[in-house]
């Protein structure tokens, strides 16, 4: 399972806590703009996922299923909101690029994800299990 914990709603982005088996990093979506698509971050829930290709990047990672009012919410590579287009991306550390909020070293944190649960970019063996994704808000106080 896969649980992304929500610390920060700001215009510049909403920022979270993944944590996963043995490993925990920062993600990064756009800000909350009532869901609407494209634009906005999905609402707090539990979702299935299954087994996709981001064609942007030709890569494999996961999809987030059954979000209420949208479509092809992906887990993928990116820096800042310009990157993404109400998917969520994973980062190892926060920080700023071109004055824009940011996660950094996404690529090799979503790398590491996707091998936990063996579906690695060049795994050529394909999994019937995925895990759920559970979004939702950190408690006041959460990260220290």
């Amino acid at each position: 399972m896969i649980v992304i914990s929500r610390f920060g709603y700001t215009p510049m982005g909403t920022f979270g806590l993944l944590t996963c088996p043995e490993f925990s990093c920062f993600t990064l979506e756009p800000p909350w703009i009532n869901n609407t698509p494209y634009l906005s971050c999905i609402p707090v829930g539990e979702y299935l996922t299954q087994r996709t290709l981001y064609t942007r990047g030709d890569y494999t990672t996961l999809e987030l299923m059954n979000v209420p009012g949208r479509s092809h919410i992906l887990l993928h590579a990116g820096n800042t909101i310009e990157d993404t287009e109400g998917c969520i991306m994973p980062g190892r550390r926060l920080g700023f690029c071109d004055s824009l909020w940011a996660i950094t070293d996404s690529r090799k944190c979503l790398a590491v994800i996707l091998t936990a649960y063996g579906l690695a970019e060049k795994d050529p063996v394909a999994t019937s299990v995925y895990p759920a994704v559970i979004v939702c808000n950190m408690p006041a106080g959460g990260i220290l």
